[in-house]
Parts: structure tokens; C-alpha cells; sequence
């Protein structure tokens, strides 16, 4: 009978490898080893330029031309 705690649930199976194996010791639940690759997910823009103000000493009319 299934439980749930013998499931792994995924968007996207083919991803991944999963071994099934017997319970361990007096456990009826199977053991569930899935491994999956992993690796950085790489920015989608370069970071952009930011201008910090200090308005105690800022330049009004340059920060409205900005």
C-alpha cells in the first residue's frame, strides 16, 4: 500500500535519479535516495550601476537632471 511517506513529488522527474530500496530494520516504509545535478544559476542581467545620494549635501539641480 503506498504512504506518503514513501513518495518523492517533483515538477520535473526526468531530472532526477531515484533508487528504491527495502526498508531498513523493522521500518515499513522503503528507503528513497534521489540525487539531482546542482549547479548556480547564472544572473540574467550584469549588475547595473547605482548612484547613492547624500541629499544633506546634494546638488538639487543635478539630481533633477539625473
Amino acid at each position: 500500500m503506498a504512504n506518503i511517506l514513501d513518495l518523492f513529488l517533483t515538477s520535473n522527474p526526468l531530472v532526477y535519479a531515484v533508487t528504491l530500496s527495502s526498508p531498513l530494520g523493522s521500518s515499513n516504509h522503503n528507503l528513497i535516495s534521489v540525487s539531482c545535478p546542482i549547479s548556480p544559476i547564472p544572473p540574467q542581467d550584469s549588475p547595473k550601476r547605482r548612484c547613492l545620494w547624500r541629499f544633506g549635501s546634494a546638488s538639487w539641480g543635478d539630481l533633477s537632471r539625473y
